[in-house]
């Protein structure tokens, strides 16, 4: 039997420059009590404070990831956390555990298990730092 969907959102990168507009704006469409931002450093300020619920979430330990979900019931997370170009060239492991890992963990839930998951990371590599890295897996 397919388990009830609950409405409730997460957005992981909630305090960047997408993430904070796109949690204030689905808040307005869904209710404010309805959409958690997720947050890692940097707590939210202003508006995102104040309009509805935050939580801090590591995307990339799963277990910070699935208490966020399990707490507030989620059932669709907008994976909006990156590490952007100029920091992500420096630190190129941890751009890649954020963008591409963060996104493995939340689809490591399994399919019909977890929350369905919107991956919009800004953040690209350039072809030198995949090079580096090495193809997703």
């Amino acid at each position: 039997m397919a388990k009830k969907k609950s409405g409730r959102i997460l957005v992981t990168g909630a305090v960047g420059q997408i993430g904070s507009e796109l949690t204030l704006e689905l808040r307005r469409r869904y209710g404010y009590d309805r959409v958690v931002a997720g947050v890692h450093r940097t707590p939210p300020t202003g508006d995102l404070r104040e309009t509805g619920p935050y939580e801090t979430v590591d995307v990339t330990r799963p277990e910070s990831l699935a208490q966020a979900i399990d707490r507030h019931r989620i059932d669709t997370v907008y994976h909006m956390a990156a590490v952007l170009s100029a920091v992500g060239e420096e630190r190129t492991q941890t751009a890649w555990n954020v963008n591409m890992k963060g996104v493995r963990q939340e689809l490591g839930r399994g399919a019909g298990e977890g929350p369905a998951l919107v991956p919009a990371a800004a953040a690209q590599f350039h072809a030198q730092v995949q090079d580096r890295l090495g193809p997703l897996g």
